[in-house]
């Protein structure tokens, strides 16, 4: 079981994030809350349960630079994908 929740709840708060950074993504991990870490070239797509402001702060903390940073809208498959990394 990878989660538990309602498909309202996980369509709404799991979160497909895009950025553009030529720094390493050492410091940023998988964890509770970011699920895939994906990277081609400078562009990385993070999902994740962190609100945008709080995922701002934890790229921040790891003190990587980046540029460009939004949110992309995601259908069930999407997020389902997201979380599990699997086509």
């Amino acid at each position: 079981v990878l989660l538990t929740t309602s498909i309202s709840d996980f369509k709404n708060n799991f979160k497909k994030y895009v950025f553009v950074t030529a720094d390493s993504l050492e410091g940023l991990e998988k964890n509770e809350s970011i699920k895939n870490i994906e990277r081609i070239k400078n562009s990385v797509t993070v999902y994740t349960f962190l609100k945008l402001e709080e995922f701002a702060n934890c790229l921040s903390d790891q003190a990587i630079v980046y540029e460009s940073l939004k949110e992309v809208p995601m259908n069930l498959e999407d997020a389902f994908i997201g979380l599990t990394g699997k086509y």
